[in-house]
């Protein structure tokens, strides 16, 4: 995740991670930076935002420093949908990057970065010490934020995050029930959830609370729901669900399509349940006969995404075997079985389109990868299970703002605003000039080269190129 995560871990310049994240983000420069320079003979605005829309934020906050007209055109909607577009849909690399939390004992979590190369070997792992919440768990990516929930001390602190341009918000303190039921007191425990409203370029976290029953401890009450607006920085309370249902099997964020998603148990049962963040419904989802008649009580199941659609994960624990069924349309199909596994314990989630996350039962994680149909340790463990999972990505995404770039109705697609141009004037690309913007890239990695130093740099580096051509600070 390029250098973003940095700030959260102990100060150590001879990380192995540090390091080797330096490293990707030479390399990241150089690839944008080729990507249209080669066949440009003239630089204009448009070359530049191609040029920029491909880089890591950490690099985009640092070109901000150079002009006005770069501060502009970073900060504007337009050029985030675009760079989330291009970075995410295009670049592979944050791929390999994995945020994983483990419980060290009943009131603390840790949270480990990892850092995967393409043939699935941990090249460094770190731990995040400073996280803003402590002991926080992390549910997301959406867009690049994530929802942070410390359910240890009270009151309960629940923040939105994105570390990649440092920004973070505590959410208000999470509102009442409107005449909640009687003899019941908060305590029975919770389920969230953390999305995009597409409808309404709105980010939306979801609460499921439930209610502790103080004179009959088998009573279960159904849970409340409740949503919070970032956009408009307030909870609101949502209606309660139909019964009393028990989540559980979430490891990762499974957030497709504008839903979240819970695998759940209704007593003897197995139903999936959905929010849908445009219009704030609830659904159940019944599973395929074949799944509840072969349900057994060592089978264990979680939520994952594939295909760009809901998927069940089933591992049998006695065969070693792995089911993976979808959901399509309103239909659900199997898809994969494979297997036997040896040691194979239980699935943990999705990485990307096309590999699951399992776990063995020495609690250490493995990748498998659906298209070549290999299985591969991670090389790491700690000993205790994983708690949760979630791939680390980067975006500009503002938290402050508390709008989505997207706009209304929009997902991914570069937005139309109305705002004024960014003049930049047109000026010659020879062999000199391509080599000294290539040179200013490829330095800006080094952490000595300042944001003053690089801004003044490349702003004589455009004059002299062209006497015409003036970047106003």
């Amino acid at each position: 995740m390029a250098l973003s995560l940095q700030r959260y871990m102990q100060p150590n310049g001879s990380s192995p991670l540090i390091r080797l994240l330096k490293e990707r983000s030479i390399r990241e420069h150089e690839r944008a930076i080729s990507i249209t320079i080669q066949n440009a003979d003239r630089l204009d605005e448009n070359v530049i935002i191609e040029i920029l829309s491909w880089l890591p934020v950490r690099s985009l906050l640092r070109y901000k420093s150079v002009c006005k007209s770069w501060y502009a055109i970073i900060s504007s909607p337009d050029f985030i949908s675009k760079h989330l577009k291009n970075y995410y849909n295009n670049n592979c690399d944050w791929r390999g990057f994995l945020l994983t939390q483990y419980h060290i004992d009943q009131c603390e979590l840790q949270t480990y970065v990892l850092f995967v190369d393409e043939t699935h070997r941990v090249l460094a792992r770190e731990q995040l010490f400073d996280m803003p919440v402590f002991s926080s768990f992390i549910y997301g990516p959406c867009d690049g934020l994530y929802y942070l929930y410390e359910a240890i001390r009270y009151p309960l602190e629940r923040a939105i995050w994105n570390p990649a341009i440092n920004e973070f918000k505590f959410l208000p303190p999470l509102i009442t029930k409107p005449n909640p039921p009687l003899n019941t007191v908060d305590g029975a425990g919770e389920d969230y959830g953390f999305g995009h409203d597409p409808k309404n370029g709105d980010y939306k976290v979801v609460v499921i609370k439930g209610y502790l029953n103080t004179i009959n401890d088998d009573s279960d009450y159904p849970q409340s729901i409740f949503v919070y607006s970032l956009r408009n920085d307030s909870w609101k309370y949502c209606g309660d669900l139909g019964r009393y249902y028990w989540f559980k099997y979430s490891k990762c964020c499974n957030f497709v399509n504008g839903c979240c998603y819970w695998l759940e148990s209704i007593k003897h049962s197995l139903a999936i349940v959905s929010f849908d963040m445009a219009t704030d419904a609830f659904e159940e989802i019944s599973l395929p006969d074949y799944i509840q008649l072969k349900s057994d009580s060592n089978c264990q199941r979680c939520l994952a995404i594939y295909d760009k659609n809901v998927a069940l994960l089933c591992v049998h624990p006695e065969s070693e075997f792995l089911d993976i069924w979808a959901l399509k349309d309103g239909i659900w199909s199997l898809r994969f079985t494979m297997g036997p596994f040896q040691d194979i314990a239980r699935p943990i989630g999705h990485w990307g389109d096309n590999k699951v996350i399992l776990e063995s039962v020495a609690f250490k994680l493995l990748v498998l990868d659906l298209e070549s149909k290999e299985i591969k340790h991670l090389a790491c463990g700690n000993f205790k299970p994983c708690n949760e999972i979630s791939i680390c990505k980067e975006s500009l995404v503002s938290i402050n703002k508390g709008e989505s770039c997207h706009g209304k109705g929009e997902d991914h697609n570069v937005t139309k605003h109305d705002r004024s141009p960014v003049e930049i004037n047109k000026c010659d690309l020879d062999d000199d000039f391509e080599f000294g913007i290539r040179e200013l890239f490829y330095n800006e990695s080094d952490e000595i080269t300042s944001e003053c130093d690089f801004g003044f740099e490349i702003h004589e580096l455009f004059h002299s190129e062209s006497g015409e051509t003036t970047l106003e600070f």
